[in-house]
């Protein structure tokens, strides 16, 4: 009678114990969207600013340039964050081994591969959907983007150099797609400065990866073990050379500059912004997320601005003769 009476009175808690199963089942828990949300890194949208570069230098403002102009910025959203998910999956072990890279989502095992691969698969097809609203020019650039991005996560990474380079890549792509968006024809000087600025960020990345990990960074990324502080920083001295010399360039040659010659005055903000996070990387040891340094350090974000007011101003205001 009294084990009887005891299986009775566990009943209705075990009923409720089963009914709260099938509720976190049916409803994610809203850790699972938080981690979603954080391996889609929407910080890293702001690399999608190179997108609207052509249109801002091209005078690309009809509306249906800057509609197709949007939507390729959408797109890149959409696509890069679905390759941040993948890369994420592929590089998880080695993730655990990086002091701040063990806390994201997929290495931390917060968010399962399953979900993580059903999300990736959802936002690049979105991205691809967006990209051929924006033009077909526009989503074979992004298809390019993702080849190269998913090459890079299964391979290229590991190659001296090469890893780099195709990092770099998909800068002067979002260029590139921009341009195809705006229906207009990018300057080889400017394609040549992305080119170079994307150098000099991603080799200072490895530069912060090096310094940062010591002994083991070879263990979180195996071709830091190809690369030396010394090698790296003759790299990024060349690379950040190259960056300000194509922009010079490009504000002395381009259509742009022979059209409006005060664009020349837009050089000392890109000296600053290049010296200034050339700085950052040796006193603060910045520079692993390009990002972050840039959403964090307010004199990068005030000439960002004032680069930014003074071409508008060269390029759309009161004609000026020199």
């Amino acid at each position: 009678m009294t084990s009887g009476r005891v299986l009775e009175e566990r009943r209705p808690s075990e009923l409720l114990g089963r009914q709260a199963a099938l509720t976190i089942e049916t409803h994610p828990r809203p850790g699972v969207i938080s981690d979603l949300l954080r391996t889609f890194r929407p910080r890293q949208w702001i690399k999608n600013g190179f997108v609207v570069i052509p249109a801002i230098f091209g005078g690309a403002f009809h509306a249906d340039q800057i509609g197709r102009v949007g939507l390729t910025v959408l797109a890149f959203c959409l696509a890069s964050s679905g390759l941040y998910v993948i890369n994420d999956i592929a590089d998880r072990d080695a993730d655990r081994l990086h002091e701040r890279k063990c806390n994201r989502p997929i290495a931390a095992g917060r968010l399962g591969i399953p979900t993580a691969v059903v999300a990736a698969v959802v936002l690049v097809a979105a991205g691809s959907g967006v990209g051929l609203l924006a033009g077909a020019n526009v989503l074979a650039i992004i298809g390019a983007y993702c080849v190269a991005t998913l090459a890079y996560s299964a391979w290229l990474k590991h190659l001296v150099i090469v890893d780099v380079l195709v990092l770099a890549s998909g800068f002067v792509l979002r260029v590139a797609a921009g341009a195809a968006a705006a229906a207009i024809v990018p300057s080889e000087w400017l394609l040549l400065c992305t080119l170079f600025l994307a150098l000099f960020l991603g080799f200072g990345k490895r530069y912060n990866e090096l310094a940062l990990l010591g002994e083991t960074a070879s263990s979180h990324r195996r071709v830091l073990e190809h690369y030396t502080a010394a090698s790296l920083g003759q790299f990024l001295n060349a690379s950040m050379l190259g960056t300000l010399f194509s922009y010079c360039l490009y504000t002395f040659f381009s259509a742009a500059g022979i059209n409006h010659r005060g664009l020349m005055l837009t050089i000392p903000f890109a000296v600053y912004g290049v010296f200034r996070y050339t700085l950052l990387m040796e006193t603060r040891r910045d520079g692993g997320a390009p990002e972050e340094v840039i959403l964090r350090d307010r004199p990068l974000q005030l000439t960002a601005v004032l680069w930014i007011a003074v071409a508008v101003v060269v390029l759309y205001g009161p004609q000026v003769t020199f």
